[in-house]
């Protein structure tokens, strides 16, 4: 799998915290279940934001499919939490 590590950076006040460890997944090298299984577990956390609207877990996960498909979003994993989430880039 090709994989590469990325630097985050946090904004903090004025400050800037420099993160390593985390490394960006190209959504197309997982398996369809295990792509589903990232997605799925995104749009379930509480704090999730979608408005007003109210959307299935169906058209949820299609919604972000869309976003890595477009290049508006990559699976990021954290090397020292051992998870995995989903980033606006």
């Amino acid at each position: 799998m090709s994989i590469f590590t990325i630097f985050r950076f946090a904004e903090i006040g004025q400050n800037w915290i420099f993160h390593t460890g985390t490394m960006l997944i190209p959504f197309e090298k997982l398996s369809a279940e295990a792509l589903r299984g990232v997605i799925e577990d995104y749009v379930l956390r509480e704090g999730t934001d979608y408005g007003d609207t109210n959307y299935s877990l169906d058209e949820k996960i299609e919604i972000v499919t869309k976003q890595l498909e477009k290049g508006s979003a990559s699976i990021s994993f954290d090397e020292e939490t051992e998870t995995c989430s989903i980033v606006r880039v």
